[in-house]
């Protein structure tokens, strides 16, 4: 067995694989075979190898080349499921198309050893594909052959990408319903792309080469008597092979110095219009360097009329520098289909699209995370993050995220707040697993607005003796206690600083604004959520067993509202 030997890395292949389940009928899973060996069955049975003198064109070359690259072996072609007593309920086929490279890649195999060598030259070809229907039927009465119909047409028509680019479905009315995607890596500088790829150049290289080796061997006169290599034809063929070796190397450098390497004429063009894009099309450009392709526009059409439309903006986030979110969602939503439609594209230094987009929700992201979300009512949800960024802890209705805060002393974050990072364990803390002792430095959270009001609520341990420092404080509110601990919460105004201080421990440490909602989580890593705190400071509990799978959720006083038992055995006809 040789490398590249069998075909697309496996020597054995299926055409058909019959799925079934005990009296739930069976499927039936049809595969593009081989185009070479589904039509060679003698092969399997017999093949001679016959050394002679001359050339005979039924005996393979040796040492062979690699078999052809066969782009649909192994495509899906045929699905059918059938009921139990055989009938068939659903079909769908399968119909993929592809496009060759027109330009192959050149290879040589050889053999050799003492007393004989040889070689084989051939090519590679790499195929894209650019479409792939299915018609799929659905058999409502399988006894009456009733069925419904739909074609679908997948097409993959950008050379920029391999996602799809087009879907269109055509109904059993008549109808047809098609969604258009426009990707990131589809917005193009139109002045960099046009530096030209120097194939033509290559192809008449290649051609030149060839036509000045058939005018060479036609006069060259074979020698016989002695060695291969002395042979004037065999001396013409390395010299051709050469030729084509150095067409070969002077085309890859030539695309290397226009498109690939760091300094190319394309990246230096792509470098100076991204510095000059405008803040809609530079994040694109900076995804396009990135290798990130995600989708920026679609539309969605039924018999030619658009239906929908959405466009996704991305802008750049504040930590980490640089990096792209998405910060926009736009759409189109029309009370009546119309025909006309306005692709989004790149103009200038910037983008255009069509003028009938509104904002729907907006986002910002922060080390990778959503931090804050505002839909079209305006109503911003907010996020903290924590256990090394991993989990949400906080989410706020209502408010931003510089204008809350929240830790429960139990992962490595503070939550917005500043205090010293020793906490204590105590099972009995009212979340979680720990708490906060204020011996330790006071709990304060700065850079709030003195025009706002907002709530600081928190648990302290009965018998603490605990100070908020925090402008004027109304609407003070104490109670109720549980395992020792007594909740307090108050309204303060006119500060820019909240502070806790004094003796004794306190958790569960809230700020937001006046009118908001805020629920809050913890967890225990590798496990699950240990706790959800609501927007009434109601707080359920969730314990795990052995396993890590839940086994009870229970109320802020303990009480089990939820029970789950797992039993495990072997299913009926098991072994």
């Amino acid at each position: 067995i040789r490398p590249m030997e069998n075909t697309q890395g496996n020597h054995i292949g299926y055409n058909e694989v019959y799925v079934s389940q005990t009296n739930n009928g069976y499927s039936v899973y049809r595969y593009y075979g081989s185009n070479t060996w589904d039509n060679i069955t003698e092969d399997v049975c017999k093949r001679q190898l016959v050394n002679k003198t001359l050339c005979d064109p039924a005996i393979p070359n040796y040492p062979e080349a690699p078999p052809a690259f066969e782009y649909k072996r192994g495509e899906l072609k045929y699905e059918g499921h059938f009921n139990q007593a055989g009938q068939l309920i659903k079909d769908i086929y399968y119909y993929p198309e592809y496009t060759q490279d027109l330009n192959p890649v050149p290879g040589h195999i050889a053999f050799q050893c003492p007393a004989i060598s040889s070689f084989t030259d051939y090519v590679l070809y790499t195929y894209k594909k650019i479409s792939n229907k299915t018609v799929t039927t659905d058999y409502n009465i399988p006894s009456a052959g009733a069925a419904v119909s739909n074609t679908n047409i997948i097409y993959y028509g950008s050379k920029f990408h391999n996602q799809p680019t087009r879907n269109v479905v055509f109904t059993s009315s008549g109808d047809s319903i098609a969604a258009n995607m426009k990707y990131a890596a589809d917005f193009r500088i139109t002045s960099c792309d046009a530096q030209p790829d120097s194939l033509t150049y290559y192809l008449n290289r290649i051609q030149n080469d060839s036509a000045f080796f058939f005018i060479n061997i036609g006069s060259c006169t074979p020698q016989t008597g002695y060695p291969s290599y002395s042979n004037c034809r065999y001396i013409e063929l390395i010299k051709l092979r050469y030729k084509l070796m150095i067409s070969r190397q002077l085309y890859m450098n030539y695309l290397k110095r226009t498109y690939s390497n760091a300094n190319s004429v394309f990246n230096t063009c792509h470098l100076n219009a991204k510095t000059a894009a405008g803040t809609e099309l530079k994040p694109i450009l900076e995804m396009q360097d990135t290798y990130q392709n995600p989708v920026i526009e679609t539309s969605k059409w039924r018999n030619l009329n658009l239906l929908e439309a959405g466009f996704t903006r991305y802008d750049f986030s504040t930590t980490p520098a640089n990096k792209v979110y998405p910060n926009k969602i736009q759409s189109i939503s029309l009370a009546a289909n119309a025909a006309s439609f306005t692709n989004a594209a790149v103009s200038g230094t910037t983008i255009t699209k069509d003028s009938r987009y509104k904002d729907e929700a907006s986002f910002k992201f922060s080390a990778g995370n959503p931090v804050e979300q505002t839909p079209k009512s305006g109503i911003t949800t907010c996020y903290l993050w924590d256990y090394k960024n991993t989990q949400p802890t906080a989410q706020v209705t209502g408010a931003v995220n510089s204008q809350v805060a929240y830790t429960s002393f139990e992962a490595d974050g503070t939550g917005n707040l500043t205090y010293a990072t020793a906490k204590t364990s105590d099972i009995t803390s009212p979340t979680g697993g720990y708490c906060y002792s204020l011996v330790s430095g006071a709990v304060q959270r700065a850079s709030l607005t003195s025009t706002t009001s907002y709530i600081l609520s928190y648990w302290y341990k009965t018998g603490a003796a605990v100070t908020v420092t925090a402008g004027t404080q109304t609407n003070i509110v104490t109670g109720p206690v549980r395992n020792g601990w007594t909740y307090k919460q108050l309204q303060f105004t006119g500060s820019t600083t909240a502070g806790i201080s004094g003796t004794g421990f306190i958790d569960e440490v809230r700020i937001y604004p006046l009118g908001a909602q805020m629920t809050t989580y913890t967890y225990s890593p590798l496990v699950g959520m240990m706790s959800a705190c609501d927007a009434n400071n109601k707080i359920t509990l969730y314990e795990y067993n052995k396993l890590g799978m839940l086994k009870n959720i229970k109320d802020q006083n303990s009480n089990i509202k939820q029970n789950f038992i797992y039993n495990y055995g072997l299913l009926p006809g098991v072994l």
